[in-house]
């Protein structure tokens, strides 16, 4: 008799041990990496102001005697928080989990997919209050020519540009406005690599060091930073089932050098404040829930939610420069085609 068949002793499976999921390292992400996060009471509430001229004026004047000393004041004001609340879901209907097969899990599943859409709601939330032009009393444009005045070359012309220079100018300009240096730099993934690999950094780092291998801890040191924050999140906005989607950086191809504290504080002011209000869920950002639905829908809603409000608070505690780099160095399309010098 003919022997059995491939097809005849074996049925396709889903295998159990290996999957493709797309899922990011919560350290792509930063949301929470740049200015301090302070956990609120309230969903909106008011930030004491201290009028910031009055801390630096020479006012003082001898004083005879018996006569009285020179006086002054300082002024307070305010700004507002309200941290608005973003939510995400996905249904589970009993049906479809009770016939998934393994190594499918509906509920955790739909659970890591919730988490990270809202993670990178909050990273483009991030994004849009604090990584766009206008918001800033210092402010750049890179331009892919000779810069006039409030423009630098774009860094990844690594023949004519001078990053370490455009933002010693940068920290000078801050210090001079507000006494404080700045100590943090805010950039995408392709802005770091034109900056990582800059011929100037390079040599720089041979010359003292005798290596040419640069980390963000040894650029920022060559910056008088205190750190270098890189986001590596991407996102698209493409509806589901449509064509193509088309990926893109959640920062744009930008930097922003600014002041911030360590942590929340009443004694130094920020750049900005991360305000996330977590209504007594001890402190969690993301707070998921099952919620049950009965009455002949028989399914369960994995949704996710946070409470979050981004706020400049002294604009002239940073600076923005707007597309440091060129478009090519951050383009998909392009990628293939231009790799940076040594790489």
């Amino acid at each position: 008799m003919p022997q059995p068949t491939l097809g005849q002793v074996h049925i396709d499976r889903w295998l159990t041990n290996v999957a493709q999921k797309f899922l990011l390292d919560p350290g792509v992400f930063v949301y929470d990496q740049v200015f301090p996060v302070v956990p609120v009471n309230n969903q909106s509430d008011l930030v004491l102001k201290y009028d910031r001229t009055a801390f630096f004026r020479d006012a003082a004047e001898p004083r005879a005697p018996g006569k009285q000393s020179q006086g002054g004041g300082f002024t307070v004001g305010h700004d507002m928080y309200q941290c608005l609340q973003w939510a995400y879901h996905m249904d589970v209907p009993d049906e479809v989990r009770a016939n998934a097969d393994s190594p499918i899990n509906l509920d955790s599943d739909a659970t890591d997919m919730v988490t990270q859409v809202l993670r990178i709601r909050m990273e483009r939330l991030w994004a849009l209050r604090y990584f766009v032009a206008g918001l800033w009393t210092t402010a750049r444009t890179g331009v892919p020519g000779a810069p006039a005045a409030g423009q630098v070359r774009q860094w990844d012309d690594y023949v004519n540009s001078t990053p370490m220079v455009d933002i010693r100018n940068i920290k000078l300009a801050i210090w001079m406005l507000t006494g404080y240096q700045p100590n943090t730099m805010a950039i995408n993934k392709c802005t770091w690599y034109a900056l990582r690999d800059h011929p100037t950094m390079i040599a720089r780092l041979v010359f003292t060091q005798g290596v040419a291998k640069l980390t963000k801890a040894q650029v920022a040191a060559m910056l008088d930073l205190t750190d270098i924050v890189v986001s590596e999140s991407v996102y698209h906005r493409t509806p589901m089932g449509q064509n193509p989607v088309t990926m893109q950086p959640c920062l744009g191809r930008h930097a922003l050098i600014c002041y911030v504290p360590s942590g929340p504080s009443v004694m130094r002011p920020s750049a900005g404040y991360t305000f996330s209000w977590d209504r007594g869920n001890n402190g969690a950002g993301i707070v998921i829930r099952r919620i049950r639905f009965v009455h002949g829908e028989d399914k369960d809603r994995i949704e996710g939610r946070f409470y979050r409000d981004c706020k400049v608070l002294e604009p002239a505690l940073g600076a923005f420069i707007q597309n440091v780099i060129s478009e090519a160095s951050c383009s998909p399309a392009s990628f293939d085609i231009q790799c940076p010098p040594g790489t």
